[in-house]
């Protein structure tokens, strides 16, 4: 691995000049989304980042936060790791944008690393917090789960440094601290260099947008790029060819979506009618309640019953 550039934390605009060092690299927060794997991101928002600049427009507060919370969290993971493993730990920081020796466009940086005592290895920790609602996606202690976005961010590290071994300290709801061991997975790896090496050659590198995904960060960018009218018609032949192509997709996926809807529409009539005049039902641990709602609106007032159905566990 290539120490490709020292990030100075003593400097006033340190981060400033960190992100803006970034953008001529794929670290590992951007390939989650370069592989639609992201609830943080998509393809779209990296290819921006990286050919016109930050798409952020708004403050990052959980990045914040989380170095804010960095000190406090490597205190907790030597504890933690001490009382899983029975092994004292020295942490070791290691400040720098980290590049692949062989592709040193694609790159990391680390949070924090220790070697093992007992391997003499390298390893990796990352360290993550997260609020309660999302506790689910960590399971208990004895699955071991990791959120698949935070596991291709890890191997992605373990890919750039060619260490075998990573760990990710995670403070759940400000009530619980766990340890995650990532083991490296050698045909996610090559699976991921692959996508992201087409996604650079074809898409960065030729500054060539990437397909649209739907995703709310998709369209951020959309609205940056294309936030003002013109006023202008299209002609471009070719362009117009390529709306009658969409077009003719469009109208046939918002038949099925329309169908959809109506079937949906259909099978809450069906739930009112079961309800009745009751107002709450539990089945198989799904709530179900038909309430009466009042809505003000200016002028006047006006009372109805609304359904709500609790999403299936």
């Amino acid at each position: 691995m290539i120490k490709s550039y020292f990030i100075d934390k003593t400097k006033e605009n340190w981060k400033e000049a960190y992100l803006q060092e970034r953008r001529k690299y794929i670290g590992a927060s951007d390939v989650a989304g370069i592989v639609g794997m992201s609830p943080y991101s998509s393809a779209m928002k990296v290819w921006f980042d990286k050919v016109e600049g930050s798409s952020q427009s708004k403050e990052n507060i959980p990045a914040e936060l989380g170095l804010f919370l960095e000190p406090y969290l490597r205190k907790k993971f030597v504890e933690k790791f001490k009382k899983n493993y029975d092994i004292d730990i020295a942490t070791v920081e290691l400040p720098y944008i980290i590049s692949h020796d062989e592709f040193p466009f694609f790159t990391c940086t680390l949070d924090d690393t220790f070697i093992h005592p007992d391997t003499a290895q390298d390893c990796i920790i990352e360290y993550k917090s997260t609020s309660e609602y999302k506790k689910k996606e960590w399971e208990t202690e004895e699955t071991e789960e990791v959120p698949v976005y935070y596991s291709i961010q890890v191997q992605w590290q373990l890919f750039v440094t060619g260490w075998e071994r990573a760990f990710i300290g995670v403070l759940i709801g400000n009530s619980r601290f766990l340890i995650r061991e990532i083991v490296r997975d050698e045909e996610l790896i090559q699976s991921l260099k692959n996508k992201v090496l087409d996604f650079k050659e074809n898409f960065i590198d030729k500054k060539v947008m990437p397909m649209a995904d739907g995703s709310s960060y998709t369209d951020d960018v959309i609205k940056i790029l294309y936030g003002e009218s013109s006023g202008q018609i299209l002609e471009d032949s070719k362009k117009i060819d390529e709306l009658r192509a969409i077009l003719g997709e469009f109208d046939r996926k918002k038949i099925n979506f329309d169908l959809a809807k109506l079937e949906v529409e259909k099978t809450k009539q069906q739930v009112k009618i079961i309800m009745a005049e009751n107002e709450l039902a539990l089945v198989d641990g799904r709530k179900i309640s038909f309430k009466n709602i009042k809505k003000f609106v200016p002028a006047y007032s006006c009372e109805y019953r609304e359904l709500r159905i609790n999403s299936a566990k």
